[in-house]
């Protein structure tokens, strides 16, 4: 019986290990090796580790918690979740169950790319998500916002702190508003709404093939991807999953689940891992707090 049990060993799920070790409670991680940011070239805005490829920061963070007796990290599939009296079971892939007093879903999320030709061959090669992890290095060069709607007209303004030459490419119908497109275009952003046939380059992304014939030449592009749960635990365990496809939760990564806790991308549209590493520190030392609350208690209830 673990106090915790974490499902992903992401930045929040390892985060939340070592602050739960160091509160020495007996900590299950387990984790089935296929990290969202495994085709990343390097973590940023880590401080200490700018730069450090994923991979490497994953064994970091493995070889020190290996100095917590209480936390034990496992290479396994769960498939299966529930609610028990003492709180809840986890079920492996080779049927083996886990029970613990509570639970934290790091399960992170899957990127749906787009299907046009290209955009999977060229990720993290010059197709990106997120401008704060990946646009320094592509800075002042040709960048492209792949979107539509709302969020296409703010990436493409927040991509002015990088490049002043910019296109917003919607691949169909932009969704803008009149004063949207307007602005955009006085700030001198192209807008195309041409479809995309396909991406090109040698090593990395080149230029964007349209549908018409047309090219545009570019260093970057920054997309939005649709964004799936990995699994159904969520669902397991009594949680409705939001429009967005996110864990519903309040800051401290509480689902309204007694003792169930969501934490890192599965729930937050900010996905960076400094921020998910924060949110493992914060749900850790909440999920502590209430441990804590339950055995005073019961140690004043036994006078």
């Amino acid at each position: 019986m673990y106090d915790v049990i974490i499902v992903g060993a992401g930045p929040a799920g390892l985060t939340a290990a070592l602050y739960l070790g160091r509160a020495c409670r007996k900590v299950g991680i387990f984790d089935n090796d296929q990290p969202r940011n495994a085709a990343s070239h390097g973590v940023h805005g880590f401080i200490s580790r700018d730069g450090i490829l994923p991979a490497e920061l994953r064994a970091i963070s493995r070889a020190q918690l290996a100095t917590y007796p209480n936390v034990e990290v496992h290479a396994a599939t769960v498939v299966a979740a529930a609610r028990v009296d003492e709180g809840f079971e986890i079920t492996l892939e080779n049927g083996t169950r886990h029970r613990s007093r509570k639970l934290i879903l790091a399960t992170g999320l899957k990127d749906e790319l787009s299907p046009v030709e290209g955009f999977s061959r060229f990720w993290s090669k010059g197709v990106f998500l997120c401008p704060y992890c990946d646009g320094w290095e592509v800075r002042g060069q040709p960048m492209v916002v792949h979107s539509r709607g709302e969020i296409a007209y703010k990436i493409t303004r927040l991509l002015t702190s990088w490049t002043q030459n910019i296109t917003l490419c919607s691949d169909g119908p932009a969704e803008l508003d009149e004063s949207q497109r307007k602005e955009l275009a006085l700030a001198g952003i192209q807008i195309i709404e041409e479809k995309l046939a396909r991406l090109e380059g040698a090593d990395s992304l080149e230029r964007i093939i349209f549908a018409d014939g047309t090219q545009l030449e570019c260093k970057a592009i920054f997309t939005r991807s649709a964004q799936q749960q990995p699994g159904e635990l969520a669902q397991q365990l009594g949680c409705k999953i939001d429009q967005d496809n996110f864990i519903p939760s309040n800051e401290a990564g509480a689902t309204g689940i007694p003792g169930l806790y969501a934490v890192g991308d599965a729930r937050t549209l900010a996905q960076q891992v400094v921020l998910a590493a924060a949110a493992g520190a914060g749900a850790a030392t909440l999920i502590n707090q209430e441990l804590v609350t339950e055995m005073f208690k019961k140690l004043v209830e036994a006078v």
